[in-house]
């Protein structure tokens, strides 16, 4: 005949086990979700990357524009004034190609790591799943198991 403690034992045993299993299902959804809102953070800001090199490639469109009609203007006497103007659209457009390829590439490296985050965030989903349906198993297996155990602890004291 088992005493009480004896046979309250396999239950904490049990019991510990549950607990660790919900620990892990609760932490590894909880990593799920953190790359999930990486994720999405890492979208939010190739769209706003992307929205900037748009803003960029029509700011430069309408440089060039500018520069077209003052070099349309040259064609009568020679006017420091519009050289010096034209100088300055040239270097101001300079600096706008610059900074507009630079834009280009940080939107294709973000958009590089988005399509590698997505495919990691994927993987770990699937992997997880499997796992999760496992663990999910086991919990209810090792609930029954304690559902069993307690009407028997109740008529051995």
């Amino acid at each position: 005949m088992q005493t009480r403690e004896g046979a309250g034992a396999p239950s904490a045993a049990l019991a510990g086990m549950l607990a660790d299993l919900e620990h892990t299902l609760a932490e590894e959804r909880a990593a799920i979700e953190g790359l999930r809102a990486h994720y999405q953070e890492l979208l939010r800001r190739l769209k706003n990357e992307r929205a900037h090199a748009h803003d960029l490639a029509w700011a430069l469109e309408e440089l060039e524009q500018r520069l077209r009609d003052l070099e349309a203007q040259r064609e009568g006497p020679p006017d420091p004034l519009l050289e010096r103007e034209l100088a300055s659209v040239a270097h101001q457009r300079a600096v706008l190609e610059e900074q507009a390829l630079a834009q280009m590439l940080t939107v294709d490296e973000l958009a590089a790591r988005c399509a590698a985050e997505a495919q990691a965030l994927a993987e770990r989903q699937r992997a997880w799943a499997a796992r999760e349906a496992a663990l999910l198993a086991e919990r209810e297996r090792i609930r029954e198991l304690l559902r069993r155990q307690r009407p028997e602890e109740g008529n051995q004291g």
